[in-house]
This record gives structure tokens, sequence and C-alpha cells, in this order.
């Protein structure tokens, strides 16, 4: 008895839970009855950034230039430094000595007056000492770096080799802009205090109906020098042509350049001191007729044929001319007790340089006992 009492004191619980169980099923059944509608989502599209990129924004992925062939830079057995197509852009860089402020070990050497391109790596290097190539063959330019230049490559220490005797410090390769197939554009515009500008162009897309790809790169540059007097011009053209078939491609590439630069020997040292003369620094020594004018010319062909996915073939041909003619006054000696300084005259007429250069590559990959080789 005093457990039947006890069981019938709470009969409202019983109800609640009832009404509770009920609820849910009908809650369930709700839910069911709103599976069965039909929704339709709205259609998504995701893109990776891939695997065959060079460049992801700074950050450099891939190279040829370390091991010879297309290859990830973690797994180049060399030190590569690229300086990309994005900072190139970010920082407006319109010199080579510019793009290399990226990368350590590299400093810039003698350039004959500002002449020409001269760095010095890992603590080697001079003017003219074929040591800055253009994708990956040596030319007789003195200046290469213009708009038309994608990416900035530095292979560090005796790696270099494999582009034959040189010295052990390393290697810059300028990458040149090719056509591609999804079109796309730019033009810059840029103004300077010193009385001048810059107008730089690139245009490239693929031409319809056909396996072909265009791509026409300007670069006009002119404004005032940041020394006392001068003044710099550039002009450089650059149209190429790409045709892509299902196991070769073709490209060929054009390139005109013209400038005229000051041809600038720098300040004057007191011999007593041997310290830099007390001028302001855009003090100029010499004339406004110190000038070198250049024309340059570089034909290019690149031919890559895939035999199957492990071997390809690779063809690459430069033709590069270059002609110049310079003035320049150079200061010889100094007087310091009377504050005189003797000048001569010197010059260059009609210099021409030509070069031919071709390279063959043969690449493949194969397995031996469990190992991967990759050979060149």
């Amino acid at each position: 008895m005093p457990r039947a009492a006890r069981t019938s004191r709470h009969p409202s619980r019983h109800r609640r839970l009832a009404g509770g169980v009920l609820w849910l099923l009908s809650a369930g059944a709700g839910s069911a009855q709103e599976a069965h509608s039909t929704v339709t989502l709205e259609e998504l599209s995701v893109a990776g950034l891939g695997t065959g990129l060079a460049t992801v924004g700074y950050q450099p992925r891939r190279s040829t230039f370390g091991a010879g062939a297309d290859t990830a830079l973690l797994d180049t057995p060399a030190n590569i430094a690229v300086v990309s197509a994005q900072v190139l852009r970010d920082q407006r860089v319109i010199s080579l000595d510019e793009a290399l402020r990226n990368v350590s070990g590299i400093a810039q050497t003698n350039s004959v007056g500002g002449t020409q391109e001269a760095v010095v790596r890992r603590g080697f290097g001079t003017f003219r000492d074929d040591s800055i190539l253009r994708d990956g063959r040596r030319t007789v330019l003195q200046q290469n770096f213009s708009y038309a230049i994608e990416r900035v490559e530095v292979l560090k220490g005796p790696a270099s080799l494999l582009y034959g005797i040189t010295d052990p410090g390393g290697l810059i390769n300028l990458v040149s802009k090719r056509p591609d197939f999804t079109p796309h554009g730019s033009l810059n515009l840029t103004g300077t205090s010193f009385d001048g500008g810059l107008v730089q162009g690139d245009l490239t897309g693929p031409i319809a109906g056909t396996n072909l790809a265009y791509r026409m790169v300007a670069d006009i540059q002119s404004y005032a020098y940041w020394r006392n007097f001068g003044h710099l011009s550039r002009q450089v053209v650059a149209p190429s042509l790409t045709w892509k078939g299902d196991d070769t491609t073709v490209t060929v590439g054009y390139e005109f350049g013209h400038y005229r630069v000051p041809y600038d020997r720098g300040t004057l040292f007191d011999p007593r001191t041997g310290r830099a003369l007390r001028v302001p620094r855009d003090r100029r020594f010499d004339e406004r007729s110190s000038q070198h004018a250049a024309t340059s010319h570089l034909a290019t062909l690149d031919v890559d044929h895939r035999f199957d996915t492990d071997w390809t073939l690779h063809v690459g041909y430069t033709y590069s001319h270059l002609g110049y003619d310079e003035d320049q006054i150079r200061p010889v000696t100094y007087f310091p007790a009377t504050g005189l300084l003797t000048r001569r005259a010197d010059g260059t007429r009609n210099a021409d340089f030509n070069a031919h250069v071709a390279r063959l590559d043969l690449t493949g990959r194969f397995d031996t006992f469990g190992l991967r080789n990759d050979l060149l």
C-alpha cells in the first residue's frame, strides 16, 4: 500500500512525458516531410593555384634555371632566388640594380659610368663577365632590363657552371615575357619629379581560330638625370608569338631597344685625404656631351617537344646585336693646392658586337632500384 500510494502522487508527470514524446514525433514527421522537398543550390567553382606556376604572388615555386629543366625549387639542389613579376610591379622597378636589391649576396659593381649592367655575386664579378643571361642564354647586350622582363632569377654558387666556364659566384637570368593564351593587358603611366615619365604597355592573348598566341610589350622612358645635368631616354618594343600543338610548343620573339644615357664617371677624390671632395652630391665634373647612345636587337627561338610524360627536348637559339657610340670628358688629375682639374676627351665610334648562341637540352626521368633519377 505505501508503494501504491507513492506511485499515484504525481500523475501529471506521466502526462507531461507523454506530451513531450508526441511533440518530438510530430516534429520528426514534419522534418521528414521537409526532407522530401527539393532544394537547388547555386553552382560553385573552385580554382586551385596549381603546381605548374613559376611564382604565386611573391612566392617562387618552380624554375628551369637551377636544374636545366622545369623543377620545383624545393627539389632543386642549388641556391636560387627569384624576384617575381608581382615584386617588380609593386616596387615599380625600372633597372636591374633595383630588382636585385631583393636578393642577398648581390651588389652593383663598376658599371662603366652607368652605361652597363654589372653585379658582384658572392664576391665574384665585374662588367662584361657574361654573368647576365636572357632566357638562359648569353647575349652581347649591355643593358637587358626593361618592361619586357617577366622575372629575375639568381643562381648562387658554383652550380652556375651548368652554363659553362664562369666565376663560381653565380649567374643572373632575366626571363622575358612570353605569349599567354589567357587574354590580358596593362598600361602604366608614370610621372616623375625629374621632368619626364614612363609609358609602359603589355598586351597578350590568343589569335582566334588558331593555335597561336601573341604578346606585344612597349617601354618608353624619358626624364632628366638625377645629377645637375643630363637626360635619359629609352625605347623598347618586344613582340612575340607562340604556336602550341599537342606535344610541341614553338615561341619566336624579337626585341628592339634604343637608349641614350649620361656617361657619368662620378665624383672626385682629394689626393691628400683620399676622400671625396666636399661638393654637392649631384655635381658633375664632365660636360653635357658625355653620353652613351646604343641600339640593340635580340631575336629568340624556343622549341619544346614532349616525347612522353618523362622525356622532353628543348632547343633554344638567340641572336643578339649591339651597336653604340659614346663620348666622355674624363677627369684625370685634381690639384688641391690650386683647385685646377685636368680632363681628357675620349670616345668610341661605331662599336659593333654580334653573337649567336644555341642550346640543346634533353631531360628525362627514370627509376632504377627504386630510386628516381633526373637526367639532363
